[in-house]
């Protein structure tokens, strides 16, 4: 149990070779409450509703899967993190931002493949 919930088909805990190259990807080091999660389990099922603050409101938000190293599909951490480190790398140089490689923010979960929750490294270890 993680926060009171359920993990179903838990994933072991991160090994330190994966956080270390999760870190190499984002540019910086992992939140430390994420990189607790992840110390503890490292992917999973969940079957609940997260409720989030997001533009004044607090949205309901389908919360079914932890990304993991190795996962299928789209729950696979480091596919992720090499996806939207190639987005990210694309759009600053297409709006002509100098940037430092440190992704502003580290995805964990989500529900199929648009929905994704990140914690922004910018704000505290918020979850967005």
């Amino acid at each position: 149990m993680v926060a009171d919930r359920v993990v179903h088909r838990a994933q072991p805990p991160i090994t330190a070779a994966d956080l270390a190259r999760v870190e190499e990807l984002i540019g910086a080091p992992v939140p430390d409450q994420l990189a607790e999660l992840w110390r503890f389990t490292a992917g999973g099922e969940l079957d609940h509703e997260l409720w989030v603050p997001r533009d004044g409101n607090v949205e309901c938000v389908s919360w079914t899967g932890l990304f993991y190293v190795g996962a299928e599909g789209y729950y696979d951490l480091i596919d992720w993190l090499d996806d939207q480190r190639e987005l990210t790398t694309e759009e600053v140089a297409e709006l002509g931002i100098d940037w430092d490689g440190a992704m502003p923010a580290v995805p964990f979960g989500g529900f199929e493949y648009p929905d994704r929750l990140f914690v922004d490294r910018g704000s505290g270890e918020e979850i967005v």
